[in-house]
């Protein structure tokens, strides 16, 4: 039994991986000068950088906007993937049961 459930738990974190590498958001700086286009499971797809920043005096400004540009779109796709973890775990376990007393959700 507990074989043929770590069988499934594997297939369908198989199947939310496959899921989160199809959907995509897109961020950007405040300044709006940098865009980046992120997966569900972290993964840049597109990066957009304003000619403005191109240049030796701005490379520290350059350098803190992708920091935290990137850092933020890996926050975002980590909420996603702790989202769909928890939807494939509730859709697995026998009915009634909360995973919110669990998870303090």
């Amino acid at each position: 039994m507990l074989d043929g459930l770590m069988k499934q738990f594997e297939e369908t974190q198989k199947q939310m991986q496959e899921k989160l590498s199809q959907e995509t958001f897109d961020l950007e700086s405040a300044e709006g000068k940098i865009r980046l286009t992120c997966d569900g499971t972290g993964n840049i797809r597109d990066l957009s950088i304003d000619e403005a920043l191109m240049n030796a005096e701005s490379k520290e400004m350059l350098e803190d906007l992708l920091l935290d540009t990137v850092n933020r779109a890996f926050t975002q796709a980590q909420g996603m993937q702790a989202e769909a973890s928890k939807s494939n775990i509730s859709n697995m376990l026998p009915g009634g049961f909360n995973l919110d007393s669990i998870f303090g959700s």
